[in-house]
């Protein structure tokens, strides 16, 4: 079946848009190397027309691997310059003068261990690598003005974590750090993130409407927000349904980041047999 599913992708306009560029030279050369070299008996001629099937057949064979397992692609979407690649989302030189999205919780916990966050996750590092004190984080979103209007209720009786519990796709800016903490996900009674397709499309537009709050020209890096194993979602969806969803929802938010600001989207490298970019590029390019 992935073989199927790998033949007809294969197929896709774009891979044969793209080869023929490749094509054409091949012919280019063939034609010349026959116009000077005779080929006076048809074993000759067979032996000629076999050996330029092959290249064609070999080059448009790397060809479709290349397009298939690309590390990255560059779009634009609301005329902001968008970028798709494999990267580590805590990778200080790449993205020092950007601001980090982070999806948390509708509490913005910040305590690590005893089932509340998973050191393991995004999350928990952030907290692990940026806060080994999260006392002044806990004040700033507490007194955060724009986040006190997002405020959905106020829960009693868990052990661990806060009670105060916002809308989801609400927003910090946590300045000192330059991170952009999302609440992504509910938790429930047992501290698990649960979330629904329709929350995550309406969790996406809230989020890039936060987003917009950015004045300078930074960058905006983020990570596939959603496709963590951590959340149980209402119904299966992949992560390339996922990553469309977010750039689809970008489009659709109207939001456009300030030249010379780009919007990265960092992948991480054990989805990339689940991803294809290069159907994002078809999407949003045309190619």
């Amino acid at each position: 079946m992935k073989f199927l599913e790998s033949l007809k992708f294969a197929f896709k306009k774009y891979v044969i848009k793209s080869y023929l560029i490749v094509f054409s030279l091949i012919l280019g050369i063939a034609s010349v190397i026959f116009v000077f070299v005779p080929l006076n008996d048809s074993n000759s001629k067979t032996i000629a027309l076999v050996a330029l099937a092959v290249v064609i057949i070999i080059t448009f064979i790397i060809n479709f691997l290349i397009l298939r397992n690309r590390n990255s692609v560059n779009v634009k979407i609301n005329q902001t310059n968008v970028t798709l690649r494999y990267a580590d989302l805590f990778d200080n030189t790449k993205f020092k003068d950007t601001y980090r999205v982070l999806g948390v919780n509708d509490y913005y916990d910040t305590h690590v261990g005893d089932g509340i966050i998973d050191e393991k996750t995004l999350h928990g590092k952030y907290l692990t690598l940026y806060n080994l004190s999260c006392e002044d984080l806990d004040a700033r979103i507490l007194a955060d003005s724009n986040l006190s209007k997002e405020v959905a209720c106020t829960t009693t009786g868990r052990a661990y974590g806060k009670n105060i519990r916002y809308n989801l796709g609400s927003t910090f800016f946590d300045n000192k750090k330059n991170f952009i903490l999302v609440a992504l996900s509910h938790f429930d009674e047992n501290n698990n993130a649960r979330l629904t397709t329709t929350e995550l499309m309406q969790c996406y537009l809230k989020m890039w409407t936060g987003i917009a709050r950015v004045k300078e020209s930074n960058g905006i890096v983020l990570p596939l927000l959603g496709s963590s194993s951590n959340i149980q979602m209402d119904n299966a969806i992949s992560s390339q349904e996922i990553l469309e969803t977010l750039l689809l929802s970008f489009k659709l938010s109207n939001v456009q980041l300030r030249t010379p600001a780009t919007l990265t989207i960092v992948l991480n490298k054990n989805l990339k047999k689940e991803l294809n970019l290069q159907r994002i590029k078809e999407i949003y390019s045309g190619e």
